[in-house]
């Protein structure tokens, strides 16, 4: 998956709890574009930047956006998301595959459930 890939998704109305991103995405678009354009699809989406870099403050990042330096344990990465996911019930799920057919229900691609 790369940045257009994720567009494209949020274009197809799949429900999407929360952008998770890296700021070096290698592909032509950085993670803060990418929030960017994601954000005019969706006011509200909530980003979480992910990096090696030791701040994002030279970036032009969206407002209200996180930052969680790498490296990052499955742990940090849920407290982190916690407090902006938009509710308790939403799906969570911490992937490495991209989504697959039926994701659209807010189904975790994995089949976690969380």
């Amino acid at each position: 998956p790369d940045a257009g890939h994720a567009l494209r998704y949020l274009l197809s109305g799949a429900e999407v709890d929360v952008l998770f991103t890296d700021i070096d995405l290698g592909d032509g678009m950085d993670g803060a574009t990418l929030a960017r354009l994601a954000r005019q699809i969706r006011p509200h989406l909530p980003v979480v930047y992910a990096s090696a870099r030791r701040s994002v403050e030279q970036l032009d990042t969206v407002p209200g956006s996180v930052f969680l330096p790498k490296p990052y344990s499955l742990r940090q990465v849920d407290a982190t998301i916690a407090p902006i996911r938009p509710s308790e019930g939403a799906a969570f799920c911490i992937s490495l595959r991209p989504p697959g057919p039926g994701t659209r229900t807010g189904r975790c691609p994995c089949g976690s459930g969380r």
